[in-house]
């Protein structure tokens, strides 16, 4: 499957985030889940999201915590990983704290310094 769909970053797979972020607008007015991306020009560099009672989870878990990050290792039909961010919760399940969304796995994608949200 690698080898028949290789990832790739061209600019020709780029597409128009303007759902996405729509869509993560409603989430944090109706449910006040955080959020935060970049734009270089109309391109979506990155984005985080919290997912749904991610941080309630977090909080029941209070000193033993313990978080997983796992980037994909290529890229979506858009060019972006995707990395999740997980813990094991107080069932004992896998749950998704938040998600990712990068165009690059640099410093400057990871470091938290939004300019929209």
């Amino acid at each position: 499957l690698q080898h028949k769909f290789p990832a790739s970053t061209s600019s020709s797979r780029q597409l128009d985030p303007s759902k996405l972020l729509s869509l993560l607008a409603e989430r944090r007015d109706s449910s006040g889940l955080s959020h935060f991306f970049d734009l270089d020009g109309d391109t979506l560099s990155r984005c985080f999201f919290e997912m749904e009672d991610g941080f309630d989870e977090w909080a029941r878990g209070e000193d033993t915590n313990v978080l997983f990050v796992d980037a994909t290792f290529g890229t979506n039909h858009a060019g972006l990983k995707l990395v999740l961010f997980t813990t094991v919760g107080s069932t004992g399940r896998t749950v998704v704290l938040a998600v990712g969304l990068l165009r690059n796995e640099d410093y400057q994608s990871w470091y938290p310094h939004p300019t929209q949200n």
